[in-house]
C-alpha cells in the first residue's frame, strides 16, 4: 500500500504541475515498451520490498544507508550495457565508499538483523542501477517530465490491482497522519524523481547515482529523530563515504 500511494500521488503531482505549465504530455510510441521495463524495475518492485524490509529491519535509516551500493553495482552493470568504462577517480570513490558500506552492513549483523533481510535490502541497489543505466541507453531522448511521469503512471497501474486484493486500510487514530504523510511522500517522490531523470540524462547512471551516497546523512538523521539506535561505526562509515563521493565529484568529468 505504502509503495502504491507512492507512485500514485508522485505521477499526480507531475500531472498537476506540468498541465498548470500547460504542456503536454507525450511519448513515441516506440518507447513504451522501454517505459514498462524502467518503470517496474526502478519503481514498482524497489517501492514494495523497501518498506518491506524497513519493517522486517524495524529500522528505516539502515535501509537507507543500503541504498548507497547503487553506484557500486552501476558500475559493473554499465560495462556491458553502455560499454562506458569508470575512471579511477570514478572507481577509487565508489570502491572506498564500498569498504565504508561494509562497516554499516557489519553494523547490521550486530544490530540482530537476519541475513535474509540484509540480502533483499541488497537487491534494491541492484535493480536501481539496473534500472539508471537501462534508462541511459534507452530514453535519454524523452524530457525528464514525461520521462518520470510514465513510469511513475505505469507503475501505480501495475500495482493498484495487486494491492485492492491483497490491502487492507487499518482505520484507527494514526489514520489522517499515516495518509498525510504518503501523500507527502508522493508529492516529493514526484519532484525528486524529475530531477534525477535530469541529472541521470546529462551525466549518465554513474554521477546521478552518486546522490546515493547522501540519502544514509538524511535516514540516520531522522531516524535518529525516531529514536532508532545510532551507532559510531555509522557515523564513521558515514563520513567516509562523503570523503569517496568528493574524489569522484571533484576534478572528475563533465
Amino acid at each position: 500500500m505504502v509503495g502504491t500511494s507512492r507512485v500514485f500521488f508522485g505521477a499526480l503531482f507531475i500531472f498537476i504541475t506540468w498541465k498548470i505549465m500547460k504542456k503536454t504530455m507525450k511519448v513515441p510510441q516506440g518507447s513504451l515498451r522501454h517505459l514498462f521495463i524502467a518503470a517496474l524495475i526502478a519503481f514498482a518492485i524497489p517501492f514494495i520490498l523497501v518498506p518491506f524490509v524497513i519493517q522486517k529491519s524495524n529500522s528505516s535509516s539502515f535501509m537507507g544507508m543500503l541504498i548507497s551500493f547503487t553506484p557500486l553495482f552501476t558500475i559493473v552493470v554499465s560495462v556491458p550495457m553502455l560499454r562506458v568504462h569508470p575512471t579511477k577517480r570514478e572507481v577509487v570513490g565508489v570502491l572506498g565508499g564500498l569498504f565504508c558500506l561494509l562497516l554499516i552492513f557489519k553494523d547490521g549483523f550486530d544490530k540482530n538483523i537476519k541475513l535474509e533481510t540484509l540480502l533483499l535490502a541488497s537487491s534494491i541497489p541492484i535493480l536501481y542501477a539496473f534500472a539508471n543505466t537501462y534508462i541511459k541507453m534507452r530514453l535519454t531522448h524523452l524530457h525528464p517530465v514525461p520521462l518520470a511521469f510514465f513510469m511513475l503512471s505505469i507503475s501505480a497501474t501495475l500495482l493498484i490491482p495487486i494491492n485492492l486484493a491483497i490491502g487492507k486500510i487499518q482505520v484507527d487514530e494514526h489514520l489522517l497522519v499515516a495518509v498525510g504523510a504518503i501523500i507527502i511522500l508522493g508529492f516529493t517522490t514526484g519532484a525528486g524523481h524529475v530531477a534525477f531523470c535530469h541529472l541521470l540524462q546529462k551525466h549518465g547512471p554513474l554521477r546521478a547515482g552518486m546522490i546515493c551516497y547522501l540519502i544514509p546523512i538524511v535516514a540516520l538523521f531522522w531516524g535518529w529523530v525516531f529514536g532508532e539506535p545510532l551507532s559510531i561505526i555509522q557515523i564513521l562509515a558515514i563520513l567516509g563515504v562523503l570523503i569517496m563521493a568528493g574524489i569522484v565529484q571533484l576534478g572528475g568529468k563533465k
